[in-house]
């Protein structure tokens, strides 16, 4: 979880860190230098496609980032019980200027830099599972989890992989052995713990259990390869009895006929036939598997395959073009605006957390907050609200040196009145306490 008052105390620190390093210095804003890259970074991120550079434009956002500069300085020399209050009026800055910087250079790009190492890779795995989905009932949960513990230990005792697979909760699978194919990242929203796995799983071996927004899964590597990419291909299909005039057409494909002539006059794929058979480009997992090999098999552009069978007919496949692998710098652009909606992202900004914690020798005190929460009463969900501390000073997070007691923390709850009452009366006070913390 994500907890509001302590990080916004870690988000300041870390920004305060963020500026000693050693770069061109554009300002000097009090007595703390910004980097040419920061501001640059900042610019873009929170101007997206208006980032136009215009000297207005520049010297508008310039203003507005020193006065965020000199906030922060601010914030260093208050004592804690300030630093609520300049936490609100620091939101009120365009996209929150310091959890931007921090989250977005120091996650996102680690994200990225990650899955495009990934991307180079096919990974071919065989799974066990069993079913528990996010809304599931706790004993339902319990239950799955027990299943896939016994999975596990039978796995231990020498039990086949492949037979075990067998009483998979995934039918589609648990007919040959759990095998899935190849996949490559990125695994939709809700998997990066799964791609983890598979990427840092060796061939041959078996994952422990693995917890995913539909249940839990034990996964067996069986191959990696060299990532198959995009390609463009355009095809000719015919009915599953027309073998001879599948024959034909490549005899005369391969003597000079051209394809989309022939693709206009004889395709049943009404998809494509009017288009000369293209189709869009795909990567694997797009259509049938013997339609995807025999793309992926074609050497050059303009190669026509043989006649491949599918569940849909016959298909005479033409390479139009394989297309070439991004350039860090191009997919890191397609990407910037998708991974930060991404589960992955939150796990990272987790990890990231726990590092800034361990980093500054963060402590906190629970007893203090369960204290706390016990002399909450049904006012906490009102406007009339006041704290009731029987132990004001007592401290409630430690970060190095600093000590921020438990009234710093009401006195936050306090004044953010609005975060405070957009829960449910229904919700249990501790919950919202904890949230809140």
């Amino acid at each position: 979880m994500i907890l509001r008052f302590k990080l916004s105390i870690l988000f300041l620190l870390c920004v305060w860190g963020l500026q000693a390093q050693h770069e061109d210095v554009l300002m000097t804003v009090g007595n703390a230098d910004v980097t040419t890259s920061e501001f640059k970074y900042i610019y873009e991120k929170n101007n997206g496609t208006n980032a136009d550079y215009s000297k207005k434009s520049l010297d508008e956002y310039l203003d507005l980032y020193k006065r965020f500069k000199l906030k922060v300085q601010k914030a260093k020399a208050m004592k804690l019980d300030t630093v609520p209050d300049l936490m609100r009026e620091l939101d009120g800055y365009r996209k929150q200027l310091a959890a931007s910087y921090l989250i977005d250079k120091e996650v996102t790009d680690q994200l990225i830099k990650e899955l495009y190492e990934r991307t180079k890779y096919d990974v071919k795995f065989s799974h066990i599972f069993v079913s528990a989905a996010e809304n599931a009932t706790e004993d339902v949960k319990k239950a799955a989890w027990q299943k896939i513990e016994n999975f596990k230990k039978e796995l231990k005792n020498g039990a086949s992989f492949e037979e075990l697979a067998k009483q998979s909760d995934d039918h589609s699978s648990s007919g040959k052995g759990g095998d899935m194919g190849y996949f490559t990242a990125k695994l939709p929203s809700g998997f990066y713990d799964l791609e983890n796995a598979l990427y840092n799983t060796e061939v041959g071996k078996i994952s422990d259990i693995i917890k995913t927004k539909i249940g839990y899964h034990i996964i067996k590597v069986t191959d990696k390869r060299p990532a198959r990419g995009m390609i463009s291909v355009s095809h000719i299909m015919l009915t599953q009895g027309n073998k001879e005039l599948a024959d034909s057409l490549v005899f005369a494909l391969r003597n000079g006929a051209d394809f989309v002539e022939l693709a206009k006059k004889y395709s049943i794929d009404k998809t494509s036939n009017k288009n000369g058979g293209k189709l869009a480009t795909f990567g694997i997992n797009s259509y049938d598997k013997a339609f995807e090999d025999a793309s992926f098999a074609l050497e050059k552009d303009g190669d026509i395959s043989v006649p491949v069978f599918t569940r849909a007919g016959w298909h005479i496949i033409k390479r139009d073009n394989k297309v070439q692998r991004d350039s860090y710098e191009t997919f890191l652009k397609k990407m910037k605006g998708q991974i930060n909606t991404d589960s992955r992202f939150d796990k990272a900004k987790d990890a990231l957390v726990e590092k800034i914690k361990s980093s500054t020798k963060f402590e906190e005190h629970p007893d203090v907050l369960e204290s706390f929460t016990q002399k909450l009463n049904d006012d906490f969900n009102t406007y009339k609200w006041i704290p009731e501390l029987s132990n004001p000073s007592a401290t409630l997070v430690t970060i190095g040196d600093m000590a921020y007691s438990i009234s710093d923390f009401a006195d936050y709850t306090k004044k953010n009145t609005k975060i405070r009452l957009k829960y449910d009366v229904s919700k249990p006070k501790g919950e919202v306490v904890d949230e809140l913390s």
